[in-house]
């Protein structure tokens, strides 16, 4: 049995036909009426994680500057929303070319108006970059061993970031976040490696670095 009112049908089986996408009236479902899961990505509320992305590499690499350059540790997002912020992680993995080897990471956005090298994380602002006659300002690192002169041997650290970024000029369009190092005076900094290539000593570990960006919905 079925029962008609103009163009909807209530049918004998419990279910409704005939409402078209937009045809409830504004506020008449509210939160208790979605079913556990119902609301996701973009229809999440503020605050909300819309989605997850990961990169992870295992790629050696050797970075010997003052000044911040790119690292292959990165991760591409293309956006659900057209205002998001993004949560930033970086976990990197390094050797040190030598004991008097600081490390000093940012982040950089590929579509930041001011390069793809420009860092997007604050900085102290108290230092400058890896030259020699001045301390050196960072987002996040990793000390020096001064005076440890057997650091480059078979050592392995690691750094980890974290920033709740929101861009400047947003939009859709995808993008890619890069993890930047620079280091003091422009030592060697070995990332996923140490300064042996011993395949055959369980000493000489390979690591591997990641890069995780959560868009967050605002």
């Amino acid at each position: 049995q079925s029962f008609k009112i103009m163009t909807i049908t209530i049918n004998g089986n419990g279910t409704v036909t005939g409402i078209s996408v937009g045809g409830l009236p504004d506020g008449i479902v509210d939160t208790d009426m979605l079913a556990d899961g119902a609301a996701t990505g973009a229809k999440q509320g503020a605050g909300s994680i819309i989605q997850v992305v990961q990169n992870t590499t295992s790629s050696t690499q050797n970075y010997a500057s003052e000044d911040f350059q790119n690292t292959v540790v990165s991760c591409a997002i293309t956006p659900l929303c057209n205002n998001s912020k993004f949560l930033i992680e970086a976990m990197i993995q390094f050797g040190l070319g030598g004991d008097d080897c600081a490390v000093s990471c940012n982040f950089s956005d590929s579509l930041h108006a001011s390069g793809t090298t420009h860092p997007i994380a604050p900085m102290t602002g108290d230092g400058g970059n890896g030259a020699a006659g001045s301390r050196m300002d960072a987002f996040f690192g990793f000390g020096s061993f001064a005076a440890t002169s057997t650091v480059d041997d078979y050592y392995i650290g690691n750094a980890t970031g974290r920033y709740l970024y929101t861009p400047a000029s947003n939009n859709a369009n995808a993008r890619t976040f890069t993890t930047m190092i620079r280091s003091a005076e422009g030592i060697n900094v070995r990332l996923n490696m140490n300064a042996h290539y011993n395949q055959s000593n369980p000493r000489d570990m390979r690591p591997e670095s990641s890069m995780t960006i959560y868009e967050v919905k605002v």
